[in-house]
């Protein structure tokens, strides 16, 4: 089975341990879900914080295809604004 693989990227250190989703809703929803919880430095500091789709990865076989440039999925600071912005 196909699964995305995603990070959150901090503008003052770089990108974080990664994560594995089925899709960019579901790792979208997930991230809002810390950034909007209060006791989280996203949520303290959202201006520093995306999340970044980069790559697929096939449980099946192990198999990881990168993007060739991280693909932007949304911003922290747009969770805590009410419009998310979902790219």
């Amino acid at each position: 089975m196909m699964f995305n693989i995603y990070a959150v990227r901090d503008v003052k250190v770089g990108f974080q341990s990664i994560t594995i989703q089925p899709n960019d809703p579901v790792a979208a929803r997930s991230f809002e879900s810390t950034v909007i919880n209060s006791d989280s430095v996203l949520f303290t500091h959202a201006e520093d914080f995306s999340l970044y789709r980069l790559g697929t990865w096939d449980s099946d076989t192990g198999h990881i295809i990168p993007e060739e440039m991280p693909v932007l999925i949304l911003e922290a600071r747009s969770c805590l604004l009410g419009g998310k912005k979902h790219v």
